[in-house]
């Protein structure tokens, strides 16, 4: 269950935001889901993760409160396997690594060239898109993603425009009791400052 406060620049009354939740609370399918795209989604970060040796170049950069940055640049020995595989190559940026657990606190990048797919007739992302990912540790061994800021441009088939402009921030993180029904959790999101 969450609670989304605005969308599209625009912010959403509170009536708005107990519609979304109670469609949510009220639909198995959209439950299972948002379930389906989170393993998706955790399947293609560790796919991800484990090109991240091979696809880049590293540099150590500045140590700092337990937290040590790595610079990276593509390496052009590199042959990506998919096409995501071929977009995540073209960038070049950092990690902030926490040095005492070596998890990774945060991950920014930008894209440094284009990337066509079929010789740019089946589509293409423009250089300078940029992404950002922020992850806090919420109790001791348990990181979350905190921020994610996703910024990319281009074309689909000769005209689809691609446009992914997403800019999310979650907090207020606490455990609850497993049997927490929808309702009641609808009724903690709706007490929280927005």
């Amino acid at each position: 269950m969450k609670r989304i406060l605005d969308e599209n620049g625009r912010e959403l009354t509170e009536q708005e935001q107990r519609s979304q939740m109670d469609a949510f609370a009220s639909d198995q399918a959209s439950q299972a889901k948002q379930h389906k795209t989170g393993e998706h989604d955790d399947a293609q970060a560790r796919q991800m993760l484990e090109m991240l040796p091979q696809a880049f170049v590293w540099t150590k950069g500045e140590s700092q409160n337990g937290r040590t940055i790595l610079r990276f640049t593509p390496n052009p020995q590199f042959h990506a396997p998919s096409r995501q595989a071929r977009v995540f190559a073209a960038m070049q940026g950092e990690m902030t690594v926490d040095d005492t657990q070596h998890r990774i606190a945060r991950l920014k990048g930008r894209m440094i060239r284009d990337v066509t797919f079929g010789g740019g007739l089946l589509g293409y992302l423009k250089a300078g898109g940029s992404f950002d990912v922020e992850r806090h540790e919420l109790k001791p061994g348990i990181w979350q993603i905190t921020e994610t800021h996703v910024h990319i441009a281009g074309r689909a088939l000769l005209f689809k425009t691609i446009s992914e402009q997403e800019d999310e921030t979650k907090s207020n993180f606490q455990q609850l009791t497993d049997d927490l029904s929808f309702a009641d959790a609808e009724q903690l999101l709706l007490k929280q400052p927005a």
